[in-house]
């Protein structure tokens, strides 16, 4: 983790009159399961390193990581698969998956506090029917 972390740290911003927010996505969860049907969570360092990375430099962090491998355990491997972009590629995803994780961000960057949450709605805005999806664990 002490490895990687130096190369989450932003670059000083090109354009430092802007004031812009800094934000750290952990990544999303490979949907590789387990004999227990439970997702493999084979990038908890990652995540680990860029909250920490986040946390040092005070940004906001948003925790895609956590977020997918709760949904995904959820709707369990099968379901899960159908997202994969090829049969065996548990990284990549099709368009819709795509738009359910992408939106799966936008209601994380929403729930962040000290009214940060609001601040950021005004450039993400989920779609409605993702809370479904994901409260309600819906493939």
């Amino acid at each position: 983790m002490q490895a990687a972390s130096p190369y989450l740290l932003p670059s000083p911003s090109p354009f430092p009159s802007l004031n812009t927010p800094q934000i750290f996505v952990t990544s999303l969860s490979r949907r590789s399961y387990n004999s227990s049907n439970l997702v493999i969570e084979n990038l908890a360092i990652q995540a680990a390193a860029t909250k920490a990375a986040a946390k040092a430099i005070s940004a906001d962090v948003v925790d895609l990581n956590r977020k997918s491998t709760d949904y995904l355990n959820k709707i369990g491997a099968v379901n899960a698969h159908k997202y994969n972009l090829v049969a065996d590629d548990n990284t990549h995803v099709i368009p819709a998956g795509g738009k359910v994780f992408g939106n799966l961000v936008s209601v994380l960057l929403g729930a962040l506090g000290n009214g940060k949450g609001a601040v950021y709605a005004q450039w993400s805005t989920p779609g409605m029917c993702l809370y479904s999806y994901v409260d309600f664990a819906c493939f």
